[in-house]
């Protein structure tokens, strides 16, 4: 989305759920995306309308901010 936020923004990258071995297709699990700061997350926050004009494939893409007290405290 070219939002301004480089690989050093991002602190981790960390699936959530429990991951299932079916070997048919597996169902969409969140990612959570933990950002050095809350410049970075804001600039993406802020560019969330460019998300309906991307690809087909990231279409069904929801964002959304950590409301857990323990995010929270994260920052």
């Amino acid at each position: 989305m070219n939002v301004g936020v480089v690989k050093e923004d991002i602190r981790r990258v960390q699936r959530l759920g429990k991951r299932e071995d079916t070997g048919e297709i597996s169902r969409t699990r969140p990612v959570l995306v933990q950002l050095a700061g809350r410049y970075p997350k804001n600039l993406i926050m802020e560019s969330l309308f460019k998300l309906k004009s991307v690809e087909t494939r990231f279409k069904d893409v929801i964002i959304a901010h950590d409301m857990t007290k323990k995010g929270a405290l994260r920052m």
